[in-house]
């Protein structure tokens, strides 16, 4: 979701909230009822903006988690043979070093100071890709020859980051668009909630909240 979007809907998951309590919760008499739904659309407003916010630099987080794993990757690589990851190699050879992809996937996930959700997303993408490269190596060689680019493995790591970042922005719009559902059925559970409040339907006594008149 582009940066338009991203504010957009910051606005309206925040002004949704705003308005109800404005318009319709702060209008309702003083009562229990009225101090629970106001804390309650406090907190369902903050936790959406939170997430969805969150949600939308995860992609960045992940790009720059990847490029530091590649990195880490290449050097113990060079630390072996200097300047190998550097070196133009044939597809077998690439193939047979590639192909392991659980170490691979141990190398990313050695690192403790990156959140659940950028590894878990991050690296089953990059992998997926690493694989598919194994499968279908010759035809990636025939794009590296088409680009002129030669086919090393520093070439390789950044290409197939690069490609993995299709299925991360994918992944990350459809959680955006569950924050989003999810906070507009609470705020409109919140307006019934209100509704009840306000027709009666709902009332304040000593044993709790009641459904229906009095009698």
């Amino acid at each position: 979701m582009n940066i338009f979007y991203i504010v957009l809907f910051t606005l309206l998951l925040l002004g949704i909230p705003g308005i109800i309590i404005w318009f319709l919760i702060l209008p309702l008499k003083k009562s229990t009822e009225k101090n629970i739904i106001f804390a309650i659309t406090i907190l369902i407003s903050l936790v959406v903006v939170t997430l969805f916010i969150a949600s939308a630099f995860v992609p960045s987080k992940i790009d720059r988690f990847i490029e530091t794993e590649i990195v880490e990757v290449e050097h113990q690589i060079n630390r072996i043979s200097p300047e190998y990851t550097n070196q133009t190699l044939n597809a077998e050879t690439i193939k047979n070093l590639i192909a392991d992809s659980k170490q691979i996937r141990s190398y990313f996930n050695n690192n403790d100071d990156v959140n659940f959700i950028v590894r878990v997303i991050g690296v089953n993408a990059y992998i997926s890709y690493i694989e598919n490269f194994c499968e279908n190596i010759n035809t990636y060689l025939n794009e590296f020859e088409e680009t002129n680019t030669p086919f090393t493995l520093h070439n390789i790591f950044i290409s197939l980051k690069d490609q993995s970042q299709t299925p991360v922005l994918q992944t990350i719009k459809i959680i955006e668009i569950i924050i989003i559902v999810v906070a507009f059925i609470a705020y409109l559970a919140i307006l019934i909630w209100i509704m009840a409040i306000k027709k009666g339907w709902m009332s304040n006594s000593n044993n709790g909240i009641v459904f229906g008149e009095n009698k």
